[in-house]
């Protein structure tokens, strides 16, 4: 194979950067590149092998297109004697031992082996079996899978070359006019299936990764059968495909065949001389989920959330909202619950969560900003790049001492860019700094909880503020929900867990997860634009973002009833008016918050505790000021909470805030010239008086 790089040069292409094999240059096909910065670009094309990969339009190829997109027309045929395309020249490589394990540890005949065009290559540095792959008119896709024969090695399997585009393994050898179709795990259980005359095909890059576009393959059958390892990720991925095929495909019936606890797969049992025909003849039926056709309203997604969490009707609806938006593409809502400590902040996010589908949920009690990077990404030699794939993802924090993190999150956060890097600094083995370069991909539902109220107010226009509510009710159903919960666990779970509402709403969440629904488009939006105007007495900039996250809102509800919505396309619906009158209630329950960018306890303190003293003071004509010391504050805390705060507490979680918010001004105090008193302000009597009405 020639030189990549002296290719690349004699072409006037320059290397922007080098990062082990991957080469970096401008985009050769689309204008990915137009803003990029001096060292960065896009195409990524390997040095050995020649494959190329756009990460940003997502073009890929081999070096035969590398050729011909190049204009090297001549070498582009010379290039198929030596190029790994050619996958039968590796056929004639097998050996007397490869034969013997295909045959002896695989169970696979001669006749399989040749129908198959299983062959022997060295790829990276290494001696592979080679698997090529083939599309339904039995066109070679130019990728293989590569196994190694060698014991202990890791990793057993790799896909050649780097980048290429995989798809089911054998449907070259599918039968449309069979009912039914099985996928099996790996390639060689396909390949053992293929030779006991079945109709199958497989899932070569793992139990958990079926592709949406795969499911148009199995279009013909009415049975599927799911035929993964007897081990916890088949048995996995086996839950997660029969979820995905009831929704894509409604009316097909589901079948799982289950193994002998000594039969890891179809392999070990047809080896060990057991009966492939017998596993599928006592294979069990698995249950579809019937497709959501009911209109759900904001009151019966309470009714049912309520089984859990009393009160906190418009929190747990709107904590259930943003969790919601993390399957659509970039509409993901933010929240932050700030709230004083043992006031229930994660236990509303913890709740919610319970109904969304674990691997969707990234749950996190404390993390450095540091240790997040490191714990949640992924490490790619060949880029030297800490990767973090957040589509579809919902991270919950669920006790931050601070925003240092939020810092880091930012651009996730304003969903600037889908794919950022980021470079953090970290300790090297001789003490020193070094640099990591961390790859965020996709934009998370962040939900982060704390007890600072000092969070910055770039943090703040990013998020929505919620606090959880100090009820009398709600904690005597918080200390009755405690004792049920410790006397018997068992039966206070299984107790919820058969509410069926609850059970039904699991399943609404997972049709939409694999409903492919990931854009809502909003038309009445000069209503909207109106009705968010008239809301806000004097614009400020952040009003910017929180008019985004009102629509956030919308898209949400759309997206809890899409089967009742407009569809414009595979991917779109359309949001009906009563999406809208749905969210434009929520938001004004929640919208002055925001607005004064102080947590809603504070604002609740505000009017119950404050509020009447200060009425009473403005009917006085002979008092011009009203003015409050610490003293009378904490009294009135008292009798309104029927708990005692201390004169620090009552500063930092509650009046520091209210200051800093236009409400209150500290002054020197009155009665002694030591402590600070604070005078409300016009503005602040005036937000008491509207809520006062």
């Amino acid at each position: 194979m020639n030189n990549i790089k002296e290719l690349l040069q004699k072409h006037n292409i320059t290397i922007k950067r080098e990062v082990g094999h991957e080469l970096m240059v401008d985009c050769l096909f689309n204008s990915c590149d137009e803003d990029s910065r001096q060292n960065e670009a896009h195409l990524y094309i390997n040095s050995q092998t020649g494959a190329f990969d756009c990460k940003k339009c997502g073009t890929k190829g081999g070096f035969k297109e590398l050729l011909g997109i190049l204009g090297e027309t001549e070498k582009t045929e010379q290039s198929n004697q030596y190029s790994p395309y050619n996958y039968s020249k590796y056929e004639e490589k097998l050996t007397q031992e490869d034969i013997n394990y295909l045959i002896n540890k695989r169970g696979l005949t001669i006749e399989t082996i040749k129908n198959h065009h299983i062959g022997v290559a060295n790829f990276y540095k290494s001696r592979w079996l080679t698997i090529p792959y083939f599309d339904e008119q039995g066109i070679y896709k130019e990728a293989y899978k590569l196994r190694t024969t060698v014991e202990n090695y890791s990793p057993k399997y790799k896909v050649y070359p780097i980048g290429a585009h995989m798809t089911l393994y054998g449907l070259d050898k599918l039968n449309k006019d069979l009912d039914y179709v099985i996928i099996s795990e790996g390639e060689f259980d396909c390949m053992l299936l293929h030779q006991e005359g079945m109709n199958a095909v497989s899932v070569g890059t793992g139990a958990a990764t079926f592709k949406d576009e795969w499911f148009e393959a199995l279009t013909p059958y009415k049975k599927v059968y799911i035929c993964f390892d007897n081990d916890e990720a088949g048995r996995k991925g086996t839950e997660q495909l029969r979820t995905k095929l009831s929704f894509k495909c409604p009316d097909k019936r589901i079948f799982r065949i289950n193994f002998d606890s000594k039969y890891k797969d179809i392999t070990e049992l047809h080896v060990a001389g057991g009966s492939i025909e017998d596993a599928f003849a006592n294979a069990e039926e698995m249950e579809t989920y019937a497709t959501p056709r009911n209109e759900m309203s904001i009151q019966e997604l309470q009714g049912i959330l309520d089984a859990t969490i009393k009160e906190d009707d418009v929190n747990k609806v709107v904590t259930f909202l943003a969790m919601l938006t993390m399957y659509t593409k970039d509409s993901q809502l933010n929240l932050m619950y700030s709230a004083p400590s043992s006031t229930g902040k994660s236990y509303i996010p913890i709740e919610v969560s319970k109904l969304f589908p674990e691997e969707d949920l990234i749950q996190l009690a404390y993390v450095s900003p540091t240790a997040f990077f490191h714990d949640q990404g992924e490490y790619d030699e060949s880029k030297n790049q800490i990767v973090m794939d957040f589509h579809g993802k919902a991270i919950i924090f669920l006790d931050q001492p601070n925003s240092i993190l939020l810092e880091r999150l930012r651009p996730i956060l304003s969903h600037d860019k889908e794919e950022v890097l980021i470079k953090i600094t970290d300790k090297n083995l001789k003490g020193g700094n070094k640099t990591k370069n961390v790859l965020m991909k996709g934009f998370p539902a962040v939900i982060f909880c704390t007890a600072n109220t000092n969070t910055n107010e770039q943090e703040l226009t990013r998020v929505l503020l919620l606090s959880p509510e100090t009820t009398q009710e709600k904690i005597k159903f918080g200390i009755k929900n405690r004792i049920l919960l410790e006397s018997d666990r068992e039966a206070y779970y299984d107790k919820i867990e058969a509410n069926i509402e609850r059970q039904e709403l699991k399943k609404r969440i997972k049709a939409i997860k694999y409903s492919n629904i990931n854009h809502v488009k909003v038309n009445n939006w000069h209503e909207i634009y109106e009705e968010y105007i008239e809301s806000e007495q004097v614009l400020k900039p952040r009003h910017q973002r929180d008019s985004g996250k009102l629509i956030q809102l919308i898209v949400s509800l759309a997206l809890l009833n899409q089967w009742n919505r407009k569809r414009i396309d595979d991917k779109t619906i359309e949001a009906s008016e009563q999406d809208v009158k749905q969210a434009l209630v929520l938001w004004k329950e929640i919208s002055l918050a925001q607005d004064l960018e102080i947590p809603p306890y504070v604002l609740s303190f505000l009017y119950q505790v404050v509020g009447p003293t200060a009425i009473e003071h403005s009917k006085n004509p002979i008092v011009d000021d009203i003015v409050l010391g610490k003293r009378l504050l904490i009294k009135l805390y008292r009798e309104i909470y029927k708990v005692i705060v201390s004169p620090k507490e009552l500063h930092n979680k509650y009046m520091a805030p209210l200051v800093n918010a236009g409400i209150f001004e500290e002054i020197q105090g009155y009665s002694d010239g030591r402590e600070k008193d604070y005078l409300l302000t016009e503005f602040g009597l005036e937000k008491i008086n509207i809520k006062q009405g």
